[in-house]
């Protein structure tokens, strides 16, 4: 990436999300930001249990971060949810493929939307492991910091509600 403060947040939600998904199989999307002093902190976003599903946690989130970049001077801020993913190499694929999906945004208006597909692998140890695949990104309409417009599906991006709507509870 061009920016070296997407670069650091991607750098810190990444161990993260790979944590969770090695420890739980899924997660709750989740998300951090960066302040003008380039110091970073973690966000989550909790609603009633009837409530908890991915892609409310996930809205719910953004709406939080955007009211955060109105209140405080926000450097750079990411979303992380887990995601499928189209795995072919056009876009007729049909088959969907489990991915990390991180949506990174500056102040300065660059917006990023990165995809890190994910699966069972073998460690170093050749014990059973969580590895991840090549990354994809791609450019984005910015829309998480406060003052930027919002399109009709609210932030320039989808989500795609999944079969298994998150971590397992046992």
């Amino acid at each position: 990436m061009a920016n070296a403060d997407l670069d650091e947040l991607l750098a810190a939600v990444l161990p993260f999300a790979h944590k969770l998904l090695s420890a739980d199989g899924g997660f709750f999307p989740f998300a951090a930001t960066m302040d003008a002093e380039g110091s970073m902190a973690a966000k989550s976003y909790e609603l009633d249990e009837a409530e908890a599903q991915p892609e409310r946690v996930l809205y719910a989130l953004m709406e939080s971060v955007r009211e955060e970049t109105a209140e405080a001077e926000m450097r750079a801020v990411a979303l992380c949810w887990d995601a499928r993913i189209q795995a072919g190499e056009n876009d007729d694929a049909e088959e969907l493929t489990d991915a990390v999906a991180v949506a990174l945004e500056h102040v300065g208006g660059e917006a990023l939307e990165v995809f890190i597909p994910y699966g069972p692998g073998t460690d170093a140890d050749g014990e059973l492991a969580i590895t991840f695949g090549e990354a994809m990104a791609a450019e984005r309409r910015p829309s998480l910091f406060a003052g930027t417009d919002l399109d009709e599906d609210g932030f320039g991006f989808q989500v795609e509600e999944r079969e298994d709507d998150g971590p397992d509870d046992g």
